[in-house]
């Protein structure tokens, strides 16, 4: 072997070495960091930090307020999700195309968004609804009170039944009919062919979701410190932001976020082992579609609760954002008198911490998608065809921030990222690492699934011809993976366009993204300017979606 052909395979080998490494200090760095700042003391290691936690009866209340939400949504998203799920694949529903579009769009509405609209639409004093209740009635009461545990799961549920609808449709399109189309030829009805063969054969991918739904309720901040903190409750989320409030508590706040962690990465445990029995639902090895059934007066009913699901989680939203932003006083009458425009020129051109947010967020978001795209390219190639020792227990590692709610790993990382040698804090650096570490998993996903599209054979005739490993990656595999890079980077960037859980422990005056903006806007209670830049971010979500729907749209899931 010439010492050119070395050379080359080393660079190869020293490029997936350094991916490796990299993974390996994004993930286990906070992690590490966690755990030792909760057992650190002035004398060594110590539970002071646990006791100080959840010893106070103040600091355990928040964590049964968290459970109530999180059963409570899990339960309802099951109950909404699965009909509508019914009616998407096992029907001839009318308006299909449309209910499969909304629901999409409710996906990708950040859940922040959808509190504040319905804060606009059932705040107890001001809401429209209750306003309009109000004028039509003569009462005094509000009709509804979003700020309550009640409101709160509302408007958790509407964001949560999305995961439900799309995982249950993806089992019920995967599902040959021979079985079902068998039990109807014998003489079972509707309900019993649903009662005992689908739901049975589905019920690994329904639980899965509910677990899914239940963690979403869990590691919410957005929402709860939208709803919640007004109404004079805490979850754990918001308890761990009001830990960082002055004086922070750093040291507590990490012995808090612990076991939320290990809550969370046990219910992602029990989704995959769940997920992974779906093999037995069926023998033919071949996937097929039932064919939509006519159920006449029930097509309409499954319609009705479709229109009022999207109804609650994008029609009325997306119309009050819509007015507010629309409006010089969006308490007053929706009259021409009431419109403008003012409130765009005000948020683009001169509020000063939007413009830079918008800035922040545009880059960060791109930065972070095509460096998370990249390195989970070089990860996911490296783990599937064995290149290097540790290939498995890196492709483990690259899934493990599933499983770190992001306000835990925000504080993980301000751990890690306030004291040298990387003193990150106060840079948009320290979001940026914030994200890819988050967003690892899903990038990686996407890119493990491109490269076991590409078979091994086409690298192996490249190096017959005199190439090395890398030389085989970069201009066969990695052409052929191009889709999949597509759809990790895309994966990555919409999120990021909308993440507050993590960016709200992260950010300073100088590092400030839109979420974070939104959010201090809400809070000063200028909501004219909060549903503006809200109108904006939901349009450049969905603007960038359905010009991507076409390519990725099946491998997103969405489809």
């Amino acid at each position: 072997m010439t010492e050119h052909a070395v050379q080359r395979r080393d660079v190869g080998l020293l490029v997936w070495l350094l991916a490796g490494g990299l993974t390996v200090a994004l993930v286990a760095g906070p992690l590490v960091a966690l755990i030792l700042s909760s057992l650190s003391g002035p004398k060594g290691m110590t539970l002071a930090r646990y006791v100080a936690a959840f010893a106070p009866a103040i600091h355990r209340g928040p964590i049964l307020n968290s459970f109530v939400l999180a059963a409570s949504v899990g339960g309802l998203s099951v109950a909404l999700g699965l009909p509508i799920a019914w009616a998407l694949a096992r029907t001839s529903m009318p308006l299909r195309g449309l209910v499969r579009a909304l629901v999409v769009a409710a996906f990708v509405t950040p859940s922040f968004l959808g509190a504040m609209a319905w804060i606009i639409l059932a705040g107890p004093n001001a809401g429209l609804l209750n306003m309009a209740f109000r004028a039509l009635t003569g009462a005094q009461a509000p009709l509804v009170n979003i700020f309550s545990m009640g409101g709160l799961i509302f408007v958790v549920t509407l964001s949560a039944v999305p995961i439900v609808v799309i995982m249950a449709v993806g089992a019920l399109q995967a599902l040959t009919p021979d079985m079902e189309e068998a039990a109807r030829i014998a003489g079972a009805g509707p309900l019993a062919v649903a009662r005992t063969i689908t739901l049975p054969l589905i019920a690994p991918a329904i639980l899965g979701a509910f677990l899914l739904a239940v963690l979403e309720a869990l590691v919410l901040f957005g929402a709860p410190a939208m709803i919640a903190i007004p109404a004079r409750f805490h979850v754990m989320t918001t308890q761990l932001w009001a830990f960082f409030q002055y004086p922070p508590r750093i040291e507590v706040a990490a012995a808090y976020a612990l076991p939320l962690m290990v809550v969370a990465a046990g219910l992602l445990w029990i989704q995959r082992r769940l997920l992974g029995r779906r093999g037995y639902a069926t023998t033919t090895g071949r996937e097929g579609r039932a064919r939509p059934m006519d159920r006449g007066p029930w097509d309409w009913a499954f319609l009705g609760l479709c229109l009022l699901y999207v109804t609650c989680a994008i029609l009325l939203p997306y119309g009050a954002l819509l007015m507010a932003a629309l409006s010089k006083a969006w308490g007053q009458s929706f009259t021409p008198a009431n419109w403008t425009l003012a409130n765009f020129h005000f948020v683009l051109f001169e509020y000063d911490p939007t413009r830079s947010a918008i800035v922040n967020t545009l880059e960060l978001s791109a930065v972070t998608a095509t460096a998370g795209a990249l390195l989970t390219a070089l990860l996911a190639y490296a783990a599937g065809r064995r290149l290097v020792r540790g290939a498995g227990a890196l492709a483990a590692l690259a899934s493990v921030p599933l499983a770190i709610p992001g306000i835990v790993l925000a504080v993980g990382l301000f751990i890690v990222y306030t004291r040298p040698p990387l003193a990150l804090y106060g840079t948009v650096w320290i979001l940026f690492v914030a994200y890819l570490t988050k967003y690892l998993p899903v990038a990686y996903t996407a890119n493990r699934a491109a490269v076991f599209g590409v078979h091994p054979s086409l690298e192996e005739a490249a190096r017959t011809l005199g190439g090395t490993r890398w030389a085989a990656f970069r201009d066969v595999a990695l052409p052929l993976m191009r889709p999949g890079l597509a759809s990790a980077w895309l994966l990555v960037f919409l999120p990021a366009l909308r993440e507050l859980s993590s960016a709200i422990l992260l950010f300073t005056a100088n590092s400030r993204v839109v979420s974070v903006v939104i959010y201090e806007l809400y809070e000063e209670g200028r909501w004219e300017a909060v549903s503006t830049l809200g109108v904006l971010l939901l349009a450049l979500t969905l603007a960038i979606l359905a010009a991507t729907h076409r390519l990725l749209g099946r491998r997103l899931g969405l489809t």
